[in-house]
């Protein structure tokens, strides 16, 4: 008797519409404790922009879209918060009158 290797199921539409609306909330928070640190270190402009777009894309349809659109601005936020990476690189400096 042969054996059949057992394929995954493909999720159903269903299925990854729920995997969708049960993800956007949390993102929706996420992006909105970003935006609370962009405005403490005083971002507000890009900090306004980031919440009117979420808010726009987590109001309409609760879809894949809406959930990409909400991840690009998540790490937009992050980017944001982080700090200027600093690369090593040679400074010429002038010698104060006093050192030469």
């Amino acid at each position: 008797m042969e054996s059949h290797p057992s394929v995954p199921a493909q999720p159903t539409v269903s299925e990854a519409s729920a995997s969708v609306a049960e993800d956007l909330p949390e993102l929706y928070r996420d992006i909105l404790d970003r935006v609370a640190g962009l405005e403490r270190i005083g971002a507000r402009a890009e900090a306004g922009k980031i919440r009117v777009r979420a808010t726009r894309a987590y109001s309409n349809a609760w879809d894949e879209s809406a959930r990409r659109v909400l991840l690009g601005l998540l790490e937009r936020a992050e980017r944001t918060t982080a700090p200027p990476v600093r690369t090593r690189a040679w400074s010429f400096r002038r010698r104060s009158a006093v050192a030469r």
